[in-house]
């Protein structure tokens, strides 16, 4: 047992030397990441990927709901307090957020065909997205289609979106080397912007 041990830190150490792809202990290390498990989160992510989610939808999800894979979050959202946690002070109107990916109402009505249209009185129509993922997802690749790079600066708006664009990457490149299928997820802590 302790030889098999051994032989899987060798290997992952050799991995890391020679790979781009971001470990949990680098991620955690320089960028302020912690890895985690996450009860059934494999299965959420087979059942999302099969709803038609893209492994960058699953880094954007993982970012937004803290690696909850869903809309469990205070309705509507929170404003940021200053020291980066929630505040406490519910959003509404266009600044509502909504659906595993915490998209704002403003985009959901922009860009989405199922909202299109609506006015930021609507803004509670976009509870629609916290329990039907599939139209989540679906308005999620209609917001990206539309605004291509900007969407990035629109999610969360700090430094045109590079820094929101950039933790994104990371996790992307995490699930893709391997981490689709097990209950491990990566927790990212948004940079301050």
């Amino acid at each position: 047992m302790a030889f098999k041990l051994a032989s899987l830190v060798f290997a992952a150490a050799l991995f890391v030397s020679t790979s781009a792809v971001p470990t949990p202990e680098i991620l955690t290390r320089q960028n302020g990441y912690a890895c985690q498990p996450s009860q059934n989160a494999a299965g959420r992510k087979a059942t999302l990927l099969s709803l038609g989610a893209s492994v960058t939808d699953l880094a954007i999800s993982i970012q937004e709901t803290s690696c909850d894979f869903s809309a469990d979050y205070p309705y509507g959202d929170d404003y940021p307090g200053p020291d980066g946690g929630d505040d406490g002070t519910p959003k509404t109107g266009d600044a509502a957020n909504f659906g595993l990916f915490k998209n704002n109402w403003k985009q959901i009505r922009t860009y989405c065909t199922q909202f299109m249209n609506q006015t930021p009185a609507q803004w509670n129509n976009g509870a629609a997205l916290n329990t039907d993922d599939q139209a989540a997802i679906i308005c999620q690749h209609q917001q990206m289609d539309a605004m291509g790079y900007g969407f990035w600066a629109a999610q969360r708006g700090c430094d045109n979106g590079d820094q929101y664009q950039s933790n994104i990457q990371l996790i992307e490149n995490y699930l893709n080397a391997g981490n689709l299928n097990n209950d491990m997820v990566i927790s990212p802590e948004l940079q301050n912007c």
